[in-house]
């Protein structure tokens, strides 16, 4: 009787640890694996971007700015991924102009020296970039991201700079110095043709789906940025 019932016991065992390695093998966490028994999927992806640069940054070039960034931007992406890595191609608009108004130079003191009123007029870029991401799986449909990249982005909109006048050493005694017929003298800076796009981020994916993937995240595309996109593979 008792070898018969060692027998049922390690039989019950077996099973139950073949089920068992049948649960993790056919785990959705599978999906995050990487290496050559990974699938390849390919995906398009669209993205929205909240930009910011803190008036404190353009203040350690200049004495006094008119304000920082806060700005929106969106774009598309086009993405390789095997498992828990993904090569993602995005072309993407911001806005990044700050508030029309006064720029000190560094080391300028009203009214010996003066401002410039600056105004920018539909100022952003659009850019170009490649971006590797690695996931790290903490749930069978969440994973932590993060990733770095590079590209180009080329400005957009202009930059108009008007000479002003001041009465005191305050700014806000300072006015534009108006033109022919009352208007201002109004010049176009000159803006680079191109300019570095350097990207890092983190956050985290959600994958509801194998085809269907939700992210949030934050991080530095050359400006602060945080963000979110939706993916669809096939």
């Amino acid at each position: 009787m008792a070898p018969r019932i060692a027998v049922v016991i390690l039989a019950l065992s077996s099973l139950l640890a073949g089920e068992s390695a049948a649960d993790t093998s056919g785990s959705d966490r599978g999906q995050w694996k990487t290496g050559i028994d990974a699938e390849v999927d390919y995906g398009i992806g669209l993205r929205g971007r909240y930009v910011t640069i803190p008036r404190g940054v353009f203040e350690i070039f200049v004495d006094e700015a008119s304000s920082g960034v806060s700005q929106l931007g969106g774009g598309l992406e086009f993405i390789r991924r095997r498992g828990g890595f993904e090569l993602i191609v995005g072309v993407e608009y911001d806005r990044l102009g700050p508030e029309d108004g006064l720029w000190l130079d560094r080391g300028d003191t009203p009214p010996q020296e003066t401002p410039d009123l600056v105004e920018f007029e539909d100022f952003g870029w659009i850019t170009l970039d490649v971006a590797a991401v690695w996931h790290e799986p903490i749930h069978d449909q969440f994973a932590v991201r993060y990733g770095a990249g590079f590209g180009l982005g080329v400005p957009t909109g202009e930059l108009l700079r008007t000479d002003t006048q001041c009465t005191g050493s305050e700014t806000s005694t300072c006015s534009p110095i108006a033109g022919p017929d009352e208007g201002r003298y109004r010049e176009a800076e000159d803006l680079p043709p191109v300019v570095p796009v350097v990207n890092a981020l983190l956050g985290v994916q959600y994958r509801p789906a194998d085809w269907l993937s939700l992210n949030v995240e934050g991080g530095i595309r050359s400006v602060i940025y945080a963000g979110t996109s939706v993916s669809a593979f096939f």
